[in-house]
């Protein structure tokens, strides 16, 4: 996100369907209405934050997906996929959880607990 002000010298100005009221902050989620704006004349940026990333969520707002799931098998069957190393930190957790019941705080505990599961059998 961004925040824009127009002081160009019209009373509005409208850019890609978004109306820039003079002297008003407008936020803006979109980088490329963002880069478009700020090579005319009259659009200031007013915050300091990074550019808005269209393309990529927030590590955040990270979310387990239905197909994701069902990679992972009930707690106890002890069911790994292949290639689970590859999986987001995330993923390995919850993959570790589903095998042994434990919740892990990060990858690294994640990882130790799917290893230990896969060495136990």
């Amino acid at each position: 996100m961004a925040i824009l002000r127009y002081d160009g010298p019209l009373d509005t100005r409208e850019l890609w369907g978004e109306v820039f009221p003079r002297g008003e902050l407008v936020e803006i989620h979109d980088a490329a209405l963002l880069e478009k704006a700020l090579r005319l004349d009259g659009f200031v940026r007013v915050d300091k934050g990074p550019d808005p990333e269209l393309t990529k969520p927030p590590a955040d707002d990270y979310e387990v997906t239905g197909e994701v799931e069902t990679l992972f098998p009930e707690v106890g069957s002890g069911l790994v996929p292949e290639g689970w190393e590859g999986l987001h930190w995330k993923q390995r957790v919850k993959l570790a959880k589903d095998l042994t019941g434990k919740d892990c705080a990060n990858g690294t505990e994640a990882d130790a607990a799917i290893r230990e599961a896969l060495e136990a059998k």
